[in-house]
């Protein structure tokens, strides 16, 4: 091989290896011919080596680049699994809740129920219900990160559809001890809009803003603004902190310690809104402040140019009454702590009158967010014990310090204070340390199990659970705590005993001396008096003492631990009395 300018054969060649990361293996060898016109110097020498360094970093770079393109289409790949995943489960679940909601629905329709036939079934039903929205909501979020999404947008009164969305929340809202407040004038022209679509998009602001409001109200507002319009639902909530404000859009994001009617909840509704109005070519944002409340703003462009024409219709599909927006209201009905349907508690068997005899009934302090559990477990349990439903840990651990509890039943996660932050101010408590706490929660698993436990609770009940298995629970935890509070009385009453048995042997130390000196005196004025009258009386002192000294001895005795010495003993030398036959043993005495 010729090299320079003159064409001198390159007759050296000089190998340098190829220096991968710190630590890892290198990345080959780089082979560079040594020019024959000069000589290799360290200059010469130092240049080759820049050339190898310069070569093995664009490698190093290049390997990088292909690593994280892979672990990109790896997690673009996982994720893309995960949502297929969601998908199918929702299509799953959708036949068992059909033929779940089918007859309970004929059911409702017949007449002739007891009250507390149609009570159970109403139950029922309301809870499928919710289980449905929560499917449609996954399908949905599954469907629209898929790409899969059918959007058909039409020219509708965007402002009348908007009012007649927000006004299903009113009597939830004003049950609530709120005020909402629907601000749609008419608009200069129709929208484009999907209807379903912008249905789930203004229910689920205004479910989250009741969610989170607990005084003041909340504000609809609907206004045209040059090129789009613009929906604005405020409330005068608790807020949302500056740090979880970029992440609130995240799918499956909760923003955990704050304050909310109900921790329930999926995560993925603020998800679903971003994305639902960004298929229609629009925006949303959120403003907020600590303690005054939040506003989320979405503007709609008007016009088609940003809308698939193949999606364009004229004529606005029939709305069906699919019940979502029932569902949305019956759901926040259930965070309300008075709703009516959560003290419509029946029994599921008439229940006797409790007889004198049974004694005190256990007082149980219930702790759940949700209604219908509360009103499940409390008539479960309602028959045998007192039973006191709060919605929340704080109202649970005002309960217990109100009034003795003999049990305290609780779920994991609750608005305000949580099942474990509940555990853990129990047992911080000295009055409260000793009440058996027993944990329901959908949170199944090991690690969930023993966070419980770690926190102090005594049994962690996986929910859904069968009636048996929680009486069965609550007996057996009840039945502990009675052997426990019985077995501090007696450590408490040893004690107790203790104390006077060591009082009582102090004092008998002190009148053994004293009566030992009275007698002593008592024994050499006797020797000394002459006096019959005198002597008597000393005889009569000296009689008195000896008693003293006897009590005395016996409280000493008393005081003493003595162990018992068993050893076997023939009764016949004990008793003298009693007859015995010629072989020495004992024969029973005449009748």
């Amino acid at each position: 091989m010729a090299g320079g300018l003159w064409g001198d054969p390159v007759e050296d060649a000089l190998v340098l290896p190829l220096v991968g990361e710190a630590g890892a293996e290198p990345l080959g060898v780089l082979i560079l011919g040594v020019s024959p016109s000069r000589a290799l110097d360290t200059g010469y020498r130092g240049f080759l080596d820049l050339v190898a360094g310069q070569v093995s970093t664009a490698l190093r770079n290049a390997r990088a680049y292909e690593e994280e393109r892979r672990r990109a289409e790896a997690l673009a790949e996982l994720d893309r699994a995960k949502t297929q995943f969601f998908s199918n489960v929702s299509h799953e679940f959708r036949t068992p809740l059909t033929l779940m909601l089918g007859p309970l629905e004929e059911a409702l329709q017949a007449g002739g129920l007891e009250p507390r036939t149609r009570a159970e079934l109403e139950v029922a039903h309301r809870n499928a219900l919710r289980l449905l929205r929560l499917v449609n909501t996954l399908l949905d979020f599954s469907r629209v990160e898929a790409g899969r999404a059918q959007a058909t947008f039409a020219p509708v009164d965007l402002a009348a559809l908007t009012t007649d969305f927000a006004s299903t929340f009113r009597s939830a809202v004003e049950r609530g001890g709120l005020a909402l407040r629907v601000d749609c004038p008419p608009l200069p022209g129709p929208v484009h809009v999907d209807r379903d679509m912008w249905e789930k998009v203004v229910l689920n602001l205004i479910s989250n803003a009741f969610k989170f409001t607990f005084e003041g109200g909340i504000d609809v507002r609907l206004e045209p603004v040059p090129g789009a319009v613009r929906l604005t639902v405020a409330d005068t909530g608790v807020g949302i902190p500056p740090a979880a404000l970029p992440h609130l859009f995240e799918r499956f994001h909760r923003i955990e310690g704050g304050r909310s009617r109900s921790h329930e909840g999926s995560g993925i509704g603020l998800a679903l809104v971003h994305e639902l109005v960004g298929m229609h070519g629009g925006t949303v944002e959120v403003s907020s402040k600590v303690g005054t409340g939040t506003a989320f703003t979405v503007t709609i462009p008007t016009g088609t140019a940003h809308l698939p024409r193949e999606r364009l219709v004229e004529v606005p599909s029939d709305p069906e009454a699919s019940g979502s927006a029932q569902a949305y209201v019956e759901e926040a009905l259930r965070w309300l702590p008075d709703a009516p349907a959560a003290t419509n508690v029946v029994p599921l068997h008439a229940a006797p009158e409790p007889a004198a005899t049974e004694g005190k009934r256990a007082r149980i302090v219930l702790a759940d967010d949700n209604a219908d559990m509360r009103a499940y477990v409390e008539r479960l349990l309602g028959q045998d014990h007192e039973v006191v439903a709060v919605a929340n840990g704080a109202a649970a651990l005002q309960a217990l310090r109100v009034g003795p509890a003999d049990l305290l039943l609780t779920d994991v996660m609750m608005p305000v204070l949580d099942g474990i932050g509940l555990t853990r101010a129990v047992r911080a408590d000295p009055a409260l340390c000793t009440v058996p706490v027993i944990m329901l929660s959908a949170r199944a698993g090991v690690e969930a199990g023993v966070e419980g436990l770690e926190a102090g609770a005594d049994d962690y009940l996986v929910k859904p659970f069968s009636a048996r298995e929680l009486r069965a629970r609550v007996r057996a935890n009840l039945e502990l705590a009675r052997l426990r509070v019985e077995a501090q009385e007696q450590a408490l009453q040893a004690r107790k005993m203790e104390a006077i048995e060591q009082l009582t042997a102090g004092v008998a130390h002190d009148f053994n001396n004293l009566l030992a000196a009275v007698m002593g005196s008592v024994e050499l004025a006797e020797r000394k008096v002459e006096d019959e009258r005198a002597l008597r009386l000393l005889r009569n002192a000296m009689q008195a003492a000896q008693r003293g000294a006897k009590l005395t001895e016996q409280l000493l005795a008393f005081s003493r631990k003595q162990r018992l010495d068993a050893r076997p003993a023939d009764l016949n030398l004990c008793s003298p009395g009693w007859p015995s036959n010629s072989t020495g043993r004992s024969v029973a005495a005449p009748r």
